[in-house]
């Protein structure tokens, strides 16, 4: 009944089947690699990230240690010149205390 036209047919119907088979399951291997790529992928770019991340906060870091070791040298200018102009505008008046005294000026503070 079937003619050898149509067994051959059936065959490579058969074969084609398989060969479909064959490629499906290769396709769910390389989406599985394609996947875990992308994981890898994402992975390294989150680890530069951080990494990124730490330096721009390394060098923020120095930058604010810079600015405030600059102002604490200003204060410290500021504070001389502060003394400075103290000085200069209230005279202090040195007290000289009893025993630095000579002996006989001893005597008259106290008539």
């Amino acid at each position: 009944m079937a003619s050898p036209q149509l067994r051959k047919l059936a065959k490579s119907i058969d074969a084609k089947l398989q060969q479909n088979t064959d490629v499906s399951a290769h396709l769910v291997t390389l989406e599985r690699v394609l996947a875990e790529q992308e994981r890898l992928r994402q992975s390294m770019q989150s680890v530069e990230d951080q990494a990124g991340r730490r330096m721009r906060s390394l060098v923020t870091h120095k930058k604010l240690q810079d600015i405030a070791g600059a102002q604490q040298a200003e204060m410290r200018a500021l504070g001389g010149e502060l003394d400075r102009l103290r000085q200069r505008t209230y005279p202090t008046f040195v007290e000289q205390q009893l025993g630095a005294l000579a002996p006989d000026a001893k005597g008259k503070l106290w008539k």
